[in-house]
């Protein structure tokens, strides 16, 4: 008789002792004889990294994610690859109910979430807004860690935002808009397009040509108004949520 196993299942038996521990650690705090280590692994991390414990580490205790991107070079029908270096956070087991409340420690009342985020929060519970801030910032780390295609941010742009007043902010998003629309949107389009196809080519010869024919074709695409209005949404729905996780916890009222 043949036993078959998920993917899933699959990637606990072949995880390395130490990290199982980790998870085995979470199952014996909810108290649970029903879950185990196992359980809390398939929960809590994303399906697209649970095959490999590299990611797995990199998402749950934060880590150096670095990713080589296409970049185009304004002018030409070409490019160059830059290696992006992405700083991501260490992440708790967050209750979305306090434990202070009454809140328990099990899979359905329980998110990861960014350690500093949930710490300060202290004993008040999860409002909605918390949630799907917790959630979204999962999604787009696992998307990076992943290798998939994410929108660099500017390490210069992320502390002048998170300084500003709401006012300033909202002017910063305005003039992203104006400045996708008018001069950067060929580039944009080109980084995008190139980046996702090269990523999916296996050979550098591939990755080359492909990229630099991806590229071209996304600069072009994002001449056009049509073009132009894509790619305002696309980047600020992701520029967006990561400004709304900054400034949140500025514009909340202090609590003694």
């Amino acid at each position: 008789m043949t036993t078959s196993y998920t993917t899933s299942e699959m990637a606990w038996i072949n995880m390395p002792t130490e990290q199982k521990d980790m998870f085995n650690s979470i199952a014996y705090k909810d108290g649970n004889p029903d879950l185990d280590g196992y359980d809390w692994f398939n929960h809590l991390v994303p399906s697209e990294l649970q095959d490999n414990p590299q990611e797995v580490e990199v998402f749950m205790n934060g880590g150096e994610v670095t990713q080589e991107v296409w970049v185009y070079d304004q002018g030409t029908n070409s490019g160059h690859y830059e290696t992006v270096t992405h700083e991501l956070p260490d992440r708790d087991v967050s209750r979305i109910q306090s434990g202070e409340n009454g809140g328990e420690y099990t899979p359905d009342n329980t998110v990861m979430e960014n350690s500093s985020i949930n710490r300060s929060r202290q004993a008040d519970n999860m409002s909605a807004e918390d949630l799907e801030s917790a959630q979204e910032a999962a999604a787009l780390d696992a998307e990076l860690i992943d290798g998939g295609t994410t929108f660099a941010e500017s390490a210069d742009t992320a502390t002048e935002v998170l300084e500003a007043s709401p006012e300033v902010a909202s002017e910063l998003l305005g003039a992203t808009g104006e400045f996708l629309a008018d001069v950067a949107a060929p580039a944009i389009g080109a980084y995008m397009a190139g980046s996702y196809v090269s990523s999916k080519c296996k050979t550098t010869k591939d990755k080359v040509g492909y990229g630099s024919l991806a590229a071209g074709t996304g600069a072009l695409l994002c001449l056009t108004p049509p073009g132009q209005t894509v790619l305002a949404i696309t980047c600020g729905v992701k520029l967006g949520m990561r400004i709304a996780k900054w400034i949140k916890p500025m514009l909340e009222p202090k609590t003694t």
